[in-house]
């Protein structure tokens, strides 16, 4: 007996329990956050499905901590044309044009039941791992122009053909974030950010005058800046989820009680709006509670990266699950707030969505496995250094 308790404590020290616990935490409580969205539909499906999700992806992470992952990305250049094949499948198979504007979603249905499964999601962690070995293998020479230039055709390969085939703008701006995040902590100069960032924003702007940006994606963007746009359109669901937001104060109008969640008045309420029906039901301090649960797993992540090195696979493999994180935390918060576009992206553990909670504990799961498996720095500083095995 004595063996096997040194060997759990063992695993649990090694694997980060806290991390563990608190995506835990986030994923019940947004399952408490989803039942009260939903109680009017007179249905337990969305609570069971999440559930269910929750307890998949509970699974997952265990499997992945017993994995050194690092083994896996061997396999690298296979996982990249695979997960080409895999979100290129929605050009020919997706849905849900009607209801989320794009066609991310692949569904089958058994036995009179529903099963979705969002290729882009899971494209994201696959995408992760094989960026983070292609910025391991090349080191200290990822700022070499040629060496960046395959790391660009990298992400376009990957993003474009996500784009063509589901619409989801919200999905591949996510990857345009992991990207930019990942090449920061593996120390790309910031020469070749200064100089993107402006050639990027040139490019936006041509892109608005010479109409090649659709009218819908340049509504949203008008919203924002003008919130008496079209409000009874395409500002019709930031409206309502600022009154949401705001009506809550600072102890919310109670649980299953907030007047906008349950009339049915907020769009996509379990979903995208997740967070206004927490700050709608629960107020400041339930978003609170939802923020700062959120900010630890993001900071655990990117602890991983300084312990471990940007450079470092199993560090760069960290850097990319927080960099989906933050950008997921950011622009859904925002979404909600009214000061970012809509543009469709969940609050990770908290929206609903079995794919979802499945993928995060599956990211978790790799961050843990990174924890575990990664090597020991020498002459750490931040996230570069020169490292080696001991």
């Amino acid at each position: 007996m004595k063996q096997i308790w040194y060997s759990l404590r063992a695993y649990l020290s090694e694997c980060d329990i806290s991390l563990f616990l608190a995506g835990l935490a986030a994923a019940g409580y947004g399952l408490v956050l989803v039942y009260s969205a939903t109680r009017s539909y007179d249905s337990n499906k969305y609570f069971l499905v999440q559930l269910i999700g929750i307890l998949l992806g509970i699974l997952l992470y265990l499997l992945m901590t017993m994995v050194d992952i690092e083994q896996i990305s061997r396999l690298w250049k296979w996982i990249f044309a695979e997960n080409l094949l895999f979100i290129s499948s929605t050009l020919f198979f997706g849905v849900g044009m009607d209801s989320t504007g794009n066609n991310s979603w692949l569904r089958v249905t058994l036995g009179g039941f529903q099963i979705g499964i969002q290729p882009g999601e899971v494209g994201k962690i696959l995408f992760i791992i094989t960026l983070a070995k292609h910025i391991h293998h090349l080191g200290e020479d990822i700022s070499r122009f040629r060496n960046l230039l395959l790391l660009c055709l990298h992400f376009l390969l990957t993003a474009g053909v996500l784009f063509i085939s589901s619409q989801d703008m919200g999905m591949t701006l996510s990857y345009l974030f992991i990207f930019a995040i990942m090449l920061l902590a593996g120390g790309l100069k910031l020469r070749w950010f200064a100089g993107a960032i402006p050639a990027l924003g040139a490019l936006l702007f041509a892109a608005w005058k010479l109409d090649i940006i659709p009218d819908y994606m340049k509504n949203r963007f008008l919203a924002v800046l003008d919130p008496s746009y079209d409000i009874t359109g395409v500002g019709w669901q930031a409206y309502c989820s600022k009154i949401a937001v705001v009506g809550g104060g600072l102890f919310g109008q109670g649980y299953m009680k907030g007047a906008q969640t349950q009339s049915g008045s907020l769009p996509a309420k379990h979903t995208d709006f997740i967070f206004s029906v927490a700050c709608e039901e629960l107020g400041f301090f339930g978003a609170l509670l939802i923020l700062a649960l959120l900010t630890f797993i993001i900071y655990k992540c990117f602890a991983v990266t300084w312990r471990l090195g940007g450079r470092s696979y199993l560090g760069s493999l960290s850097a990319g699950v927080g960099a989906v994180l933050l950008f997921q935390t950011l622009v859904n918060c925002g979404m909600c707030l009214g000061i970012v576009p809509v543009i469709g992206l969940t609050l990770p553990f908290f929206s609903y969505g079995g794919t979802s909670v499945m993928t995060m504990f599956l990211a978790l799961g790799l961050v843990a496995s990174a924890r575990r498996f990664g090597a020991q720095p020498v002459g750490l500083s931040k996230f570069r250094y020169d490292y080696r095995y001991q």
